[in-house]
């Protein structure tokens, strides 16, 4: 994760989910270029894991419902950018470390983050 990433709060990181400017270059510029892109290897997971990130603060003031809530339309407007995409691929189907359901779709889907139907 880049710095600047870590340090958006999550109304940022919604927006950026929105508008495919995630990284650089973005789906946008793919596209303005007339480029195929390949979206690989990523997930769910925001910036909680560091006090000094103000998105960690938020993170621990909402409520499970409002953290499934930010996760979920985190994942909605991911998958709504990457199917622009050529193809997309979430980090892995199951991860076994406790803690990091973020990283598997397997969890992810089960949580109601994800839908079975985002990955057709």
């Amino acid at each position: 994760f880049d710095q600047p990433w870590s340090w958006l709060g999550a109304e940022e990181h919604l927006a950026r989910a929105s508008d495919g400017k995630c990284h650089w270059p973005g789906l946008p510029e793919c596209q303005d270029l007339g480029v195929e892109a390949a979206i690989t290897e990523w997930s769910l997971r925001l910036p909680d894991w560091d006090e000094a990130f103000p998105f960690r603060a938020e993170w621990l003031a909402y409520s499970q419902a409002e953290k499934d809530h930010v996760i979920a339309e985190f994942a909605r407007r991911q998958v709504a950018q990457f199917k622009k995409a050529s193809i997309w691929t979430f980090w892995c189907w199951k991860v076994d470390a406790d803690g990091e359901h973020f990283w598997s779709a397997k969890e992810c889907v089960a949580r109601g983050w994800l839908w079975p139907g985002d990955f057709f």
